[in-house]
């Protein structure tokens, strides 16, 4: 992960945050589509 510049961070579980942190990291990798 320190190649890609990505850092782990860590929230509460199954917080509101963690949520739409969640979504957003999908949506990138899915390449844009909302799933």
């Amino acid at each position: 992960m320190k190649l890609l510049g990505i850092q782990p961070v860590t929230t509460p579980v199954r917080s509101p945050q963690n949520n739409g942190m969640a979504k957003s990291f999908m949506k990138t990798i899915k390449g844009g589509r909302v799933a």
